[in-house]
């Protein structure tokens, strides 16, 4: 495995290793916002950030599931004997990206797939994978070092289904930790002093902290960038915020991998992967593929292939600020 060294990330994991995680999150901005929320942004990233093809889907062999969403449904209360595992091979990488699903989730396999490889994968470079679990009260997500929660409420006969502006920002959460000149670009002057020099920022979440304003601040900059007429064509105080979304504009363009939040192009490096770990026999169950879903036998492997340059993951986690409802 080729570890690739970016520059600024040695000295940004040194220096959040002796960070207080507390500093990182920070304090909320006190700011008027320009959204009430991103719903209108959801279906405009949807029909300009074009579907992904796969050629193929392999659910992990039966008593098998990636460490990263074994620990996540362990902390959220749910059985890791109800998580299904992917192997999702797209078109614009030589390794596939591993998938989990709770057998529950109210999202389809084949939306979520869908949904996933509409991120520019430059982008999706960054992240290494996503799971999808149940929530009865409420549609959330978070980012546990890298690797992506995300939450759809089923309850009363009603099914909610994912939506790309969170995955969105869930994405942003790790570029602003691991793609940027100015990482972590949330923790930078720059980013203070654009915030600064806006009157306002997009939404109230973007309010929490700079974290999550750098996130929110991911979406808006991806909508600018392919949605015809950009943020203008939908609110015309789009100005209020400016500095802010084009500073990510700027840093995306910069990156190693010029223009993460623009569609096109392949992967040329990656998150290296977690484990795959067995979990016991006792409860375990047949696993029924679904169609065009192949069956995996043995121990499956979470190895990215050789000569993939490997990135290291920044070891961050947004659950303490994701607007996780009351109770749960």
């Amino acid at each position: 495995m080729m570890l690739l060294t970016m520059p600024w990330t040695t000295t940004l994991l040194l220096a959040l290793s002796t960070l207080d995680l507390a500093k990182v999150n920070g304090q909320r901005i006190d700011k008027p916002v320009l959204l009430s929320g991103f719903d209108s942004l959801d279906d405009a990233l949807k029909n300009n950030l074009p579907i992904t093809p796969h050629d193929k889907v392999e659910l992990w062999t039966p008593g098998w599931i990636l460490e990263d969403c074994k620990t996540l449904a362990e902390n959220e209360k749910f059985s890791p004997h109800d998580i299904e595992t992917y192997n999702v091979h797209y078109a614009d990488c030589s390794a596939p990206w591993i998938l989990c699903r709770h057998k529950d989730s109210p999202d389809p396999l084949w939306h979520f797939i869908e949904l996933f490889g509409r991120i520019p994968v430059r982008a999706r470079a960054h992240v290494k994978g996503m799971l999808m679990l149940p929530n009865p009260t409420s549609n959330y997500g978070y980012n546990a070092n890298d690797y992506i929660a995300i939450f759809n409420q089923q309850r009363d006969g009603h099914h909610d289904w994912s939506s790309l502006t969170v995955m969105m920002h869930e994405v942003g959460h790790s570029l602003d930790r691991t793609a940027y000149r100015d990482s972590m670009l949330s923790l930078s002057d720059p980013w203070r002093q654009a915030v600064d020099q806006d009157s306002k920022i997009p939404d109230w979440y973007a309010g929490t902290n700079f974290q999550e304003d750098v996130a929110q601040n991911t979406v808006v900059a991806a909508y600018d960038l392919v949605v015809p007429g950009g943020l203008g064509n939908m609110n015309e105080d789009w100005g209020s915020i400016r500095h802010q979304y084009e500073l990510i504009k700027k840093e995306q363009a910069e990156a190693l991998t010029t223009n993460l939040l623009v569609p096109g192009g392949r992967c040329v490096y990656r998150v290296a992967n977690s484990q795959a770990v067995q979990i016991s026999d006792k409860k375990r169950r047949a696993r029924r593929a679904g169609r065009g879903v192949t069956v995996l036998t043995g121990r499956p492997s979470t190895e990215l292939g050789e000569g993939m340059p490997v990135i290291q993951s920044s070891g961050l986690s947004s659950e303490e600020s994701c607007p996780r409802p009351e109770g749960v």
